[in-house]
C-alpha cells in the first residue's frame, strides 16, 4: 500500500527543484514556499514544457529571484525574448517589448 500524498507535495517539489537550480547556478533566492505558491497558484495547471505554457523568469538577473523579481510568461515569450536576452551581454529587453507586467497576480 503506498502512503497517501501530502497536500501540495507536488507544489513544494517543483519548488525545492527550481531552488536547487538556482543555486546551481549561482543566482539568489529569496523565495520562500508560501511567495512562490501565490505567483503560481493561477496559472499551476498550465505550467510545461509546450510553447503555450507557463514558465517563471527574472525581469532583472543581477538580482536574485524573489516576489519582486519575477515574472510568468509563456515559454513562446520566453524563446522569443531569451536569445536577445543572452545577445546584448544581459540587457534586459523585457520592458521594452512590453513584458514588464505580471501574468498572474
Amino acid at each position: 500500500m503506498s502512503r497517501p500524498k501530502l497536500p501540495l507535495a507536488d507544489q513544494k517539489m517543483a519548488f525545492n527543484r527550481q531552488k536547487a537550480q538556482a543555486k546551481f547556478r549561482g543566482e539568489g533566492w529569496e523565495f520562500d514556499f508560501d511567495q512562490w505558491w501565490r505567483a503560481w497558484e493561477p496559472l499551476w495547471d498550465r505550467r510545461g514544457m509546450r510553447r503555450e505554457d507557463y514558465c517563471m523568469i527574472r525581469p532583472d538577473p543581477s538580482q536574485p529571484w524573489s516576489e519582486q523579481n519575477h515574472l510568468i510568461v509563456t515559454r513562446e515569450q520566453y524563446l522569443c525574448i531569451g536569445s536577445e536576452y543572452y545577445w546584448t551581454e544581459r540587457t534586459w529587453p523585457l520592458k521594452k517589448q512590453g513584458y514588464d507586467k505580471k501574468v498572474s497576480s
